[in-house]
């Protein structure tokens, strides 16, 4: 096995994630629906009304103490951490390519 993969899965699971990563479309959709809930809760959209409440931050300020809201954005951003290394660790399995050099003899 690769130093650089990961241990827990087997060749099929390791094909796959090769898979998953070499289409950029579809893994930065997968990275944007893992993030949306825990940054893009609440925030505004075209030809939608505004709605301050909706937002997770100032909906849990009128639910929580200043420290419990301290937490949870704490929390909301160690999520955002694991999860952009989680995709960091994907891009190890991205295929490495073999660059041949083109040897010129000089001497011709």
């Amino acid at each position: 096995m690769n130093q650089n993969n990961l241990d827990i899965l087997d060749e099929q699971e390791e094909t796959y994630i090769q898979q998953f990563v070499e289409n950029e479309r579809m893994r930065e959709a997968v990275k944007k629906v893992l993030l949306a809930p825990l940054y893009g809760h609440g925030v505004m959209k075209k030809g939608k009304r505004a709605m301050s409440y909706s937002n997770w931050v100032f909906n849990g300020s009128l639910k929580n103490t200043n420290e419990n809201l301290g937490a949870l954005v704490r929390a909301r951003a160690e999520g955002i951490a694991m999860v952009e290394e989680g995709f960091e660790l994907l891009s190890r399995y991205k295929k490495q390519e073999n660059k041949v050099e083109n040897k010129i003899n000089q001497a011709r």
